[in-house]
Parts: C-alpha cells; sequence; structure tokens
C-alpha cells in the first residue's frame, strides 16, 4: 500500500540524460513506498507518470481549498504573469485564476503529502507552490543543478530561500569530512577548468571597440533572469535578497558605471526572458548579448548575483563579486558589497587579488560538499536525497 502521492513540476523539455537523471529521482522515491506524478507539459520516457487530463477533472474545489484562494498573494503573481507572458493586467489576472483552478483541482484529487516544485519563483509552478504551502502540503524545490548531470533538490526553496542560503555549510561535519569534501572538489575544479555551465547557446558577443582597449576597469555585470527569479515586483520582498538595492540587475550595472568614468561596464541580459535584445552603448556601460563565457574572459571583474554564472566565473579564475545575495554569498568565495558605500572599495579589493587563494580553497571544499550532499546526481547518490526530502520537517523560510 502506498504511504501517499508525491507530485515533480518539471518546467523545461529534458534531454535524453536529464530524463533519466529525473527516472532516477522517481523510482528513489518509489522505493520509499511513494506514488509519484510528474507535472509537466512534456511527453517522453517520463509519460507513465504525467499527469492525465482524467487527474484533472476528478479533483474539486472544496470550501477549504476556496478559502485558501483568497489567502495567496495574486498581486504577485499577477505582475509577473504580466512580465512573464507581456500581457496587460486583465490577462494577466485571468491567467492567474486559471492556474489556481487546475492547483485546486491536482490537490483535491491527488492529495499529495509532497510538492516538489521546479523553481517556485517561476510562474508556471510557483502558484501551486505557494497554494500547497498554504495548504500544510510539504513543499521542496528542484531545479537545474550548479554542476553538470544534477538538480537541486532543496528543502525549502531555490537562491535566497534554500536550505544552504547565507549559512555555512560545513558546521556539522568534523574536519576530517570537510578534508574530503575539499578533496573531492579539487577533482571536480580540475575537470570542469574552464568548462562553460551556460545552459543556453549564444552567439559570439559584439565588444565595443572602445571597450577594448587596456585603459580603464573592465568590469562584466551578468544579469539574472528576474521574472523566473522572484525580483518581480519590484517592491516585494522576495526581490530583496538578490537586488537589495536596485529594481533590475540593468540599474545595477548603471549605477557600477556611474560610480567612476574609468569603469568600462558590459551589461549582459540574461536571455530568458530579455528585455535588452538590442545592443547599445551609452558612455562607459554597454549592452551586450552573448557568449557570456567569451565576456567572463574580456572582463577584469564580473558581478553575478543569483546565476550559476558565479560558478563560472570561479571556474575561470576571475574575481567573482556580489552585489545581492547570490548563490555563493556568505560562502566566504566572492567579494560581496553588502552596502552601496563598499561597492569601490570592493571593485579594488577584487582587482588587488587579496583573498584570491582563500576563495578558491573555500570554493572548492564547497564543489566537495554540493556533490557529496546537496545536489542530486543523475547517477545517484551517495545520500538519500528522496529520503531526506521526505523526512523534513515542514516549511521553514518564507
Amino acid at each position: 500500500m502506498s504511504k501517499g502521492a508525491v507530485i515533480i513540476s518539471c518546467v523545461p523539455r529534458l534531454n535524453e540524460a536529464q530524463q533519466q537523471g529525473m527516472l532516477n529521482l522517481i523510482n528513489d522515491i518509489e522505493v520509499l513506498g511513494y506514488t509519484v506524478y510528474l507535472w509537466t507539459d512534456y511527453d517522453d520516457v517520463l509519460s507513465d507518470y504525467k499527469l492525465t487530463y482524467n487527474d484533472y477533472n476528478r479533483g474539486k474545489a472544496t470550501l477549504n481549498y476556496l478559502q485558501t484562494q483568497l489567502r495567496i498573494d495574486s498581486e504577485k503573481w499577477i505582475v509577473r504573469l504580466q512580465r512573464w507572458n507581456n500581457t496587460d493586467s486583465i490577462i494577466a489576472k485571468e491567467e492567474f485564476n486559471n492556474a489556481v483552478k487546475d492547483c485546486l483541482k491536482i490537490f483535491t484529487a491527488i492529495e499529495p503529502v509532497l510538492f516538489i516544485c521546479w523553481n517556485p519563483w517561476s510562474c508556471r509552478y510557483g502558484i501551486a507552490y505557494d497554494m500547497a504551502r498554504l495548504l500544510n502540503i510539504k513543499t521542496a524545490a528542484i531545479e537545474w543543478g550548479y554542476l553538470p548531470a544534477t538538480f537541486i533538490l532543496d528543502k525549502v526553496g531555490t537562491l535566497a530561500a534554500s536550505e544552504i542560503f547565507n549559512t555555512d555549510p560545513f558546521k556539522d561535519f568534523s574536519l576530517e569530512q570537510v578534508t574530503n569534501f575539499l578533496k573531492i572538489g579539487e577533482n571536480i575544479y580540475s575537470q570542469l577548468n574552464e568548462t562553460s555551465l551556460s545552459l543556453y547557446n549564444q552567439a559570439q558577443p559584439d565588444i565595443p571597440k572602445e571597450f577594448l582597449i587596456e585603459s580603464g576597469v573592465k568590469i562584466l555585470v551578468l544579469g539574472i533572469d528576474e521574472i523566473d527569479s522572484g525580483a518581480y515586483p519590484g517592491e516585494h520582498d522576495d526581490r530583496k535578497g538578490l537586488l537589495p538595492y536596485h529594481n533590475s540587475s540593468f540599474d545595477q550595472a548603471a549605477d557600477i558605471a556611474a560610480a567612476d568614468t574609468g569603469y568600462r561596464v558590459i551589461y549582459k541580459p540574461h536571455p530568458a526572458h530579455n528585455r535588452y535584445k538590442n545592443n547599445l552603448t551609452k558612455d562607459n556601460l554597454a549592452v551586450v548579448n552573448g557568449d557570456p563565457d567569451v565576456l567572463i574572459d574580456w572582463a577584469d571583474v564580473v558581478f553575478c548575483s543569483g546565476s550559476k554564472m558565479e560558478f563560472s566565473v570561479m571556474l575561470k579564475g576571475k574575481p567573482l563579486l556580489t552585489y545581492g545575495t547570490g548563490l555563493l554569498y556568505g560562502k566566504n568565495c566572492s567579494y560581496e558589497v553588502k552596502i552601496p558605500a563598499m561597492l569601490k572599495q570592493q571593485i579594488i579589493k577584487a582587482l588587488s587579488k587579496a583573498d584570491a587563494d582563500l576563495q578558491t580553497h573555500n570554493f572548492k571544499a564547497f564543489l566537495g560538499y554540493l556533490s557529496q550532499e546537496y545536489l542530486y546526481k543523475f547517477d545517484g547518490n551517495k545520500v538519500n536525497l528522496a529520503e531526506r526530502i521526505l523526512s523534513a520537517d515542514q516549511n521553514r523560510k518564507n
């Protein structure tokens, strides 16, 4: 007899290796005695687990669920849906209401004990994640992992909402275990050195000629996917982690450029939901689309917060500055700009590469920890992360 149902949502279309990784995760959960449903738009080798129209249609909107619908933060999601689909508020409100109805049908039909949500910041399933929490359904998060052939499988969420955000990952481990993490991390670092971690195929960037000259400090600002990382609405608390002092990552780049005319600042937009598809240059600030690895090679220092490209910066041996709560925030791997007044001071420190050896050491140890204790590896884990998620206490961070 099943211990209960687990729903896993999945936004992207998975390739063959990723499908196998998801299948392994599903099997790990099944071995523990649970029935697994996959909530996705795609048909592939995982179709046997996919939620069907029959699953939708047997659900009901009970009074308890209707009350929950009234408690969800509709204003937040309607603004995000406007940005996500480039629509007006009326259409976005209709999309929100339809999403809520879908969630109500699925949760009443399946009655899951756990909802593992693909990127809870994203409109596609984030609404369901918020509703599950209101209904006291246990939640967890899944996303692309920081390392190849891995998923993030987090008891709480992603980015600033994750269980490892702004924490010491080694506090519960012995010196011997941390030393082992370092050894494993050094091996990973060696294997991935100079490897691109970008998930997108992007063209060769067209760097302005005046930005190729030797004079000036060459600064790259790697933009984040603001819609799918909680940066909208601008006044919402969700944004304050990634962009505590700016309304967008472009505004952040503009402020950095304004701090010193000797800076040559390139803002590289994230390719998803890109509002800056046309390159432009104004004074010492340029918007340049294209391959981020080429731009990292160009830069003297790189600002990046909330993108997996933080790892690429470290793997290329470039000084990383975090101006907000990025993935490596609090891990002693980067030069942290905690308040705007620290900006120029931290850029100078990054240029001098002060603490670079220590940062690289910490980064390697963190890579080992991620590999052994945190990320779900497609080819299997020593630690049963599925069991850890299912046995976790319910929620946690807001």
